[in-house]
């Protein structure tokens, strides 16, 4: 059996850099990963704060067509009503006029 051949002490430290290398890349890769979350994180708060920001012009526009609308059934039922008074008033009428006869 043959002995593994054994490393110089150049080649050593040469892989020694090579390793330090490494290492300070992996931390940058790291430390840019980190910055990458953290970005992630406020553009899903900014994104939950569009959406908010939408669904409550949303509702408020809704809400104000809403109230339109019962504005004008509203009106619509108040005419109803005064078409209501008006034809009983005249049948009232009628009915008195009617008597007399």
């Amino acid at each position: 059996m043959s002995n593994p051949p054994q490393a110089t002490l150049p080649q050593l430290n040469t892989k020694q850099r090579q390793l330090q290398q490494l290492q300070q890349e992996a931390a940058r890769i790291e430390a840019f990963m980190g910055n990458l979350q953290h970005q992630a994180q406020e553009l899903a708060q900014l994104n939950t704060s569009a959406r908010e920001a939408q669904n409550k012009r949303l509702a408020q526009q809704n809400t104000k067509i809403l109230k339109k609308k019962l504005k004008e059934i509203t009106d619509q039922m108040m005419e109803v009503r005064d078409a209501i008074v008006q034809l009983s008033y005249s049948q009232v009428q009628y009915n008195s006029s009617a008597s007399l006869i």
